[in-house]
């Protein structure tokens, strides 16, 4: 009795089934664009490693130029130390040139490095 109250409820339902083909391509376009997103981050994990190389040798040659310059500043500092004599602003700055210097070395290599990251970056979006 039971069983045909049961059999009755369930005779007019037919639920529409979709077919395994078009489940099956639609899971495909899915995996497919999630393989192109992993594809895009991977170029640009790519791209970014490339331009942080790029920053980093360019602000480390800054900084050996700068370096390299140091002792020509050192014997600019000492000859104006004779000079600077009675002007107060002058002797402090000339007593402090290497604490002044070693923060312009560090501005212009960051500066450099970043700009340098920055070309970088756009010159590879250009190519590709």
């Amino acid at each position: 009795m039971d069983n045909d109250k049961y059999k009755d409820l369930f005779d007019d339902f037919r639920p529409e089934l979709t077919p395994d083909f078009s489940f099956i391509g639609r899971l495909e376009e899915k995996l497919d664009s999630v393989e192109f997103i992993r594809e895009q981050q991977r170029n640009v994990a790519r791209s970014n490693r490339r331009a942080l190389a790029v920053a980093a040798a360019v602000g480390f040659a800054v900084g050996i130029v700068f370096m390299l310059i140091m002792p020509f500043i050192s014997d600019m500092a000492a000859n104006m130390q004779t000079r600077a004599e009675g002007n107060e602003v002058l002797e402090l700055l000339l007593d402090n040139y290497q604490i002044i210097m070693g923060l312009v070395i560090c501005v212009t290599s960051a500066f450099t490095a970043l700009n340098a990251y920055e070309i970088s970056l756009s010159l590879q979006r250009r190519k590709g």
